[in-house]
């Protein structure tokens, strides 16, 4: 698969190469999710596997130093490559080091075609931040709610909620593999952080934080990742 989308990308760039469209062309190279795993290098099948699956599990791919997979909202399920290319206009080499989302590209191609913001797009133009070299963006919290989980960053906090049993607090400055729960040490922050996830939650369509157990994949996959979820720090 990788082959594949290498081979399938460099013809779409040689086409736009050949056209004389490359300058102007903007592109987007990124992931939905984290990869899928099933299984940790080094370690027996049997005592890896967190999802029971027919044959081999595990495809080659690694998400390390992060935690978790595709299916969760652990940041190896959701911390992904982001890769924007556009000759024309935005110099190569250029880095953004901030948190940004795939909302995002949405509102970055609507501002590319010159047409005026859109209150229904909830990402965030980024041609300031690599065009203008803009040194700061608008302070943002990002959100994620899917199945049986919901998170939230703001700043270097990520508070995660799978299912109603399960509350994690992570510092990602010090802690970007997520293996120090601290809703323990600063309950006041979880406090704050669960209040912004619940109030983003109610304005969704269907409204609401999800207030059930984990699904069986979802328990296997916390289980294994996470343990009991209620981690202290060191």
């Amino acid at each position: 698969m990788i082959a594949a989308v290498d081979d399938g990308v460099g013809r779409i760039l040689e086409l736009l190469e050949e056209k004389k469209m490359r300058d102007n062309t903007l592109i987007f190279f990124t992931s939905d999710n984290g990869a899928p795993l099933g299984a940790q290098q080094g370690a027996p099948m049997a005592d890896v596997m967190p999802v029971d699956k027919p044959g081999p599990a595990w495809d080659g791919s690694r998400n390390d130093p992060l935690t978790g997979e595709k299916g969760m909202l652990a940041e190896g399920g959701i911390r992904v490559p982001f890769l924007i290319s556009w000759p024309g206009r935005i110099t190569s080499g250029t880095f953004w080091k901030k948190p940004i989302i795939t909302l995002d590209i949405a509102a970055t191609i609507h501002a590319a075609a010159g047409l005026p913001a859109d209150p229904a797009l909830d990402g965030m133009d980024l041609l300031p931040l690599l065009i203008a070299g803009e040194a700061s963006a608008p302070s943002r919290d990002l959100f994620w709610r899917f199945w049986n989980q919901a998170a939230l960053r703001s700043g270097d906090w990520k508070f995660l909620r799978a299912g109603k049993e399960r509350k994690m607090l992570f510092n990602l400055a010090h802690d970007r593999g997520e293996h120090h729960n601290l809703i323990a040490k600063h309950p006041d922050i979880a406090t704050e952080l669960e209040a912004k996830l619940t109030a983003w939650a109610d304005t969704l369509s269907p409204k609401g934080l999800p207030n059930g157990s984990l699904n069986e994949q979802e328990q296997r996959f916390y289980e294994f990742y996470f343990g009991d979820g209620l981690r202290a720090a060191d």
